[in-house]
């Protein structure tokens, strides 16, 4: 059974935090100069998409809740095929993370597949660092990192 939350309305093709296979790091595409990241929030403002767009075309979106321990968590990063390699994954995590910041965010705590060094780079050059590896029940082949970034506190 598919959890329906997990399902990314109208994306194809997407990254779901698996990186992008044969891409080279620091080898990036043209960026478009429209590219923005729109954001929507939910459940009292404990849920927030952001949307990414070049012009008016949406080309990617994550996921991302708060929990009352003060932490928040990236369910879901995605970018369309035809639109990857051009920085906007790192761009939307470095938005998060900035937002996080400004609301008084302790942290935000991730999963990535050990299968997907493109994902964990991102990840790791906006500063999150691997604090657990699990296997996954339904695939013993797929193994999981848990990755977080401590945040700053506003203004310091």
């Amino acid at each position: 059974m598919i959890d329906s939350y997990w399902v990314v309305p109208e994306t194809e093709d997407d990254i779901e935090h698996f990186g992008v296979k044969g891409m080279k790091w620091g080898v990036r595409k043209k960026r478009d100069r429209s590219f923005r990241i729109q954001k929507k929030t939910t459940n009292k403002g404990k849920s927030s998409t952001y949307i990414m767009r070049e012009g008016r075309r949406k080309v990617g979106v994550a996921y991302v809740d708060d929990f009352d321990n003060g932490s928040s968590n990236v369910d879901w990063i995605s970018v369309k095929k035809k639109y990857r390699g051009k920085g906007y994954a790192s761009k939307t995590i470095d938005t998060i993370i900035k937002d996080a910041e400004d609301r008084g965010r302790k942290s935000i705590t991730l999963d990535a597949l050990t299968g997907s060094p493109d994902a964990v780079h991102i990840y790791e050059k906006a500063g999150f660092k691997k604090v657990k590896q699990m296997i996954d029940a339904d695939d013993p082949d797929a193994w999981y990192i848990t990755m977080e970034r401590v945040l700053s506190k506003k203004g310091q």
